[in-house]
């Protein structure tokens, strides 16, 4: 079966890793895939956000399954484009997309659905929202509506840092369109995780737990990012936590996504935060994360493209096993100088060979390319092409092994002004570090 994965970063570096695996999958295509796949992935030659050039592509390539994996192309309604032309996809609807697309609807939804949810208010002018800081309680979180990549909510302890996180959004416009309307929503406090899930229609199947790490910088300081590293399972979350927080917090969103008569078909994630009054989902995400699914799959022990087949045909995927290892994962993102702002490109990344070699872990790439060079076209030099460049997972029994594992590995690769944070996991082993407030 030929397969095509959308999407050329860490998460489809992993997935292209994971899906290779299977006796099922004959080939694997890429849209213009980072230097981490391209040596068993298929140039398609065509972006991630081509809409149009992939349902072209998709209607000659004789297909079995596409899987995608940015957000972008979900609201665009990729997945829609290609189920038209009777394409097996793994991947939300556009409506369906709209959960992470509108903050908003995804908010009004969790409501409807009767699931615990920080309260919010929407305003969608500059003038209307400077009115709403006079009436609430500091600190408060302002979310830019649409997608930001991870980058598009702040906490404001005060009038006037609010007041600046309003201009930057709405009259400044760092996220485009995004922040044109913005949600002023509830602090609430608590560790954070990510619970994931593969939806099949009324099928939901737990897909284990992560926590990410968002700051640049250690101790949680500096601007957010895309995310610099995750764990997993989320530090002190058993299997069964997982399972009753699935049936809690997931499953009656994607009832009442039928009962609106939207199905629900892919992966998808809850970012929780675990309070004083139980778990509350702070924002549902249509897709895997990056860099979760780096720490995610590499514990998964099964082939996952049956379970994906069936999600793209919308069959029934309870019956499906998936079998988790007991090991946990560290993944640590190395970044371009300058990230998330205006980044260093075109230098090159040493070390790849060395440290593919460690056992126990593995190197999944994300901002790279790979450059020919004259005279020896089998070894290509790798370039810095994106903000984060590269993730680096380790597994191991313990969280302190894989801890360790990643890190030792990740000392093996250089590239000029490689940022990486040094506390990724850290908690898990009782490692101290300054920790913002």
């Amino acid at each position: 079966m030929r397969v095509l994965i959308v999407g050329r970063g860490g998460r489809e570096h992993a997935l292209a890793w994971k899906m290779r695996q299977s006796p099922l999958v004959s080939a694997i295509y890429g849209t213009k895939p980072n230097a981490g796949m391209t040596p068993f992935v298929i140039d398609v030659g065509i972006a991630p956000s081509d809409v149009a050039g992939l349902v072209r592509f998709a209607t000659y390539a004789d297909l079995g399954l596409v899987v995608i994996g940015p957000e972008a192309p979900l609201a665009a309604g990729l997945a829609d484009r290609l189920r038209d032309v009777g394409v097996v996809v793994v991947g939300p609807s556009q409506a369906a997309a709209r959960l992470e697309s509108s903050k908003w609807f995804g908010k009004t939804c969790m409501r409807e659905a009767g699931i615990s949810t920080p309260s919010a208010i929407l305003v969608q002018s500059y003038e209307a929202a400077q009115e709403a800081l006079a009436r609430v309680r500091f600190p408060i979180v302002i979310k830019a509506d649409g997608l930001a990549f991870g980058k598009g909510v702040r906490i404001c302890h005060s009038y006037f840092e609010a007041l600046e996180t309003l201009t930057a959004f709405m009259r400044d416009r760092i996220f485009g369109e995004a922040g044109s309307a913005v949600l002023l929503e509830e602090f609430v406090s608590g560790p954070e995780l990510s619970l994931f899930a593969l939806v099949s229609g009324q099928s939901v199947l737990p897909f284990g737990s992560c926590q990410d790490y968002k700051r640049l910088l250690d101790g949680d300081f500096g601007p957010n990012t895309g995310g610099m590293g995750s764990i997993s399972p989320a530090s002190g979350v058993s299997v069964e936590q997982e399972e009753d927080w699935t049936r809690r917090l997931v499953v009656p969103l994607i009832k009442r996504l039928a009962e609106m008569g939207i199905e629900y078909r892919g992966f998808l994630y809850a970012g929780v935060i675990l309070t004083n009054n139980g778990p509350m989902v702070l924002e549902i995400n249509v897709r895997l994360g990056d860099p979760e699914t780096q720490s995610l799959l590499p514990r998964c022990k099964s082939d996952i493209v049956p379970a994906l087949l069936a999600v793209g045909r919308g069959q029934e995927i309870h019956s499906i096993p998936l079998d988790w290892s007991s090991c946990s994962t560290v993944s640590v993102v190395a970044a371009a100088n300058g990230y998330p702002d205006e980044f260093l490109v075109g230098g090159s990344v040493i070390g790849l060979g060395r440290a593919s070699s460690v056992d126990g872990t593995y190197v999944f790439h994300g901002g790279t390319d790979s450059i020919r060079n004259d005279g020896d076209e089998w070894n290509p030099t790798v370039s810095v092409s994106g903000g984060r460049v590269l993730t680096v997972t380790g597994i191991g029994n313990t969280f302190s092994e894989s801890r360790d594992l990643a890190y030792r590995t990740m000392e093996m690769i250089h590239f000029e002004g490689k940022v990486t944070r040094t506390d990724i996991g850290a908690a898990s082993v009782g490692v101290g570090v300054n920790k913002k407030q």
